[in-house]
């Protein structure tokens, strides 16, 4: 009744004193006076007549001739599309779930730079480019415009690291298809609950309504699913309701809609984690079409089963699709953290696969570059020792590998003669 009122453009006291006297004549018992005066408050909240959807109103009725399958047999179907070609259907309603400070809104961010471009996201051909709207409410459009930076700066980079301007037309291209909202501090629910029932509010209007004024959308992005939840997180059908929402807006608009949210706690503690990680009632995972899921290498694992120092392993990340209704089953990616924060494919082998031929490649490769470092500060009249060797170690360093590893590598290299040590310390080739 509340919200009823509100549509019709009701004002606060004028819904108060209408649910008082509703409560007086016909509620039996009456409620408290305090908690009826909460109810007109709290729908008070909306804009009149914008903000509730009633779902009868764009349900049509039961068409039995519409509903048989003749044409169906009649015709082939239609090739399905894709976001992202035989990985990310296009026009569904996805999650991205991932502990905080995995980089999913990284993540999230490089696919719609990817959508915008028509350029791979990590390392995966797009199928279909287009516009991207992004409704952030959790991060800023400051700190989006940091990690855009260091997005744009990678991609540009992987296009062509000698000719920045390579990447202008890319560039040109996300100006005009990215569109970032900054919802930080607003109501944003999807859903929200009056008079103990959960109802739909506008938003899911309003966001179909500004996707219809951009050209060809084919993402759209509400970060993170929490800030967007109105129901009971844990409950299935306030779940159910909320996934009904999302797939309003990807029924009206054609795109996928891509949820990130976070995972349970106890996931953490388990790197083999599938959906169940998700946070929250089933009835998400349930609802969504595609689910993705991201989870950083766990330190006490790292050394045992990948031979990688904990250093190494903060900054790999594991990416599967454990979810995903259309596409062929999928091992997943590897990827790590460059500096800004944007994510990359690597390659991590198991520490009881071939680990001598890996220890050869990894010694191989640092020969090679330690020998070019030591040969180009000589030229420049500087001379390494084994400390300021060493010193180019770390995931983020020249040699890709961790100080303990470009540790083992020196002593090797000093033993085989490959490196030579003088009396004053300094390192030289012969």
């Amino acid at each position: 009744m509340a919200g009823t009122l509100r549509r019709e453009g009701f004002k606060e006291n004028e819904i108060e004193a209408a649910l008082h006297e509703i409560n007086r004549t016909r509620c039996k018992p009456p409620l408290d006076a305090a908690q009826v005066s909460k109810i007109a408050r709290s729908v008070a909240r909306y804009d009149a007549a914008n903000d509730f959807t009633e779902v009868a109103e764009h349900d049509s009725p039961f068409d039995l001739q519409a509903a048989k399958v003749a044409d169906l047999l009649a015709t082939d179907p239609p090739p399905r599309r894709w976001l992202v070609s035989d990985r990310v259907p296009l026009g569904i309603v996805g999650l991205l779930a991932a502990a905080g400070g995995t980089g999913k809104s990284m993540a999230v961010l490089q696919l719609a730079v990817s959508v915008c471009t028509g350029l791979e996201w990590l390392e995966m051909p797009i199928g279909e480019a287009g516009a991207v709207l992004m409704f952030s409410a959790e991060d800023d459009r400051e700190e989006l415009h940091r990690r855009l930076k260091s997005v744009v700066d990678m991609y540009a980079d992987t296009l062509d690291p000698f000719d920045s301007a390579a990447f202008d037309p890319h560039k040109a291209a996300i100006a005009e298809r990215l569109h970032v909202f900054d919802r930080v501090g607003m109501d944003n629910r999807l859903t929200a609950r009056m008079n103990g029932e959960l109802h739909r509010t506008a938003f899911a209007r309003r966001v179909i309504e500004v996707a219809e004024q951009v050209p060809d959308c084919k993402l759209i992005v509400l970060d993170p699913l929490a800030r967007f939840d109105g129901g009971e997180p844990n409950d299935n059908a306030d779940s159910t309701r909320l996934i009904e929402c999302a797939e309003e807006i990807r029924k009206a608009t054609g795109a996928t809609v891509l949820l990130p949210h976070h995972v349970s706690k106890a996931s953490m503690k388990d790197n083999a984690s599938g959906q169940e990680a998700v946070r929250g009632g089933s009835g998400l995972v349930d609802g969504s079409r595609w689910v993705g899921l991201l989870s950083t290498m766990r330190a006490d694992t790292a050394e045992k089963e990948y031979g990688i120092d904990p250093e190494e392993a903060a900054k790999l990340v594991r990416f599967t699709t454990p979810k995903a209704n259309y596409s062929a089953p999928w091992e997943g990616v590897w990827l790590r953290r460059i500096t800004g924060g944007a994510l990359v494919p690597t390659i991590v082998e198991k520490a009881d696969s071939k680990p001598e031929r890996k220890s050869e490649e990894r010694y191989s490769s640092f020969l090679i570059i330690a020998k070019e470092l030591i040969r180009k500060k000589e030229k420049e009249g500087e001379y390494l020792n084994v400390t300021k060797l060493r010193g180019y170690g770390g995931q983020e360093g020249i040699f890709s590998m961790g100080v303990g590893s470009v540790k083992t590598c020196i002593a090797r290299a000093l033993e085989e003669g490959e490196l030579f040590k003088r009396e004053d310390g300094t390192l030289r080739l012969f």
